[in-house]
């Protein structure tokens, strides 16, 4: 609950219903990629889901998934700099953790866009 605002979706349910489990189709949504309303007629039923989600997917350019997988591994960056601040070398003991959480090791790199693309990719798996 950041600055003391619960966080709700609206039309979660319907966005569940349009997009299923193709990430990039809810982020075509989610993000202002593409229009709910800008859908072709003939792919809202249930039958054409499938066809639904690929067609929105596809409405995601290579660099809005460039972009937007960057911006995942931004926000993950911060949580660990947040975390470790508030934590401080308390954390962990071991080497590796120390060394990952230091201030050299969180940036952003292409490597790391690079693996939260194929996690995107993926479903939102990392195998």
């Amino acid at each position: 609950m950041p600055n003391g605002v619960a966080e709700y979706r609206v039309g979660e349910a319907f966005i569940d219903e349009i997009c299923g489990e193709n990430d990039w189709a809810r982020i075509a949504i989610e993000h202002g990629h593409f229009s709910l309303a800008d859908i072709p007629k003939e792919l809202l039923s249930p039958e054409k889901s499938d066809e639904r989600q690929a067609f929105l997917a596809s409405q995601v350019t290579d660099d809005k998934k460039r972009d937007h997988a960057k911006s995942r591994v931004e926000q993950r960056m911060s949580y660990l700099k947040a975390r470790r601040k508030l934590y401080g070398n308390g954390l962990d003991s071991d080497d590796a953790n120390e060394a990952m959480l230091s201030e050299g090791f969180i940036v952003v790199t292409d490597d790391l866009i690079e693996e939260e693309l194929k996690i995107l990719n993926n479903g939102g798996r990392d195998d």
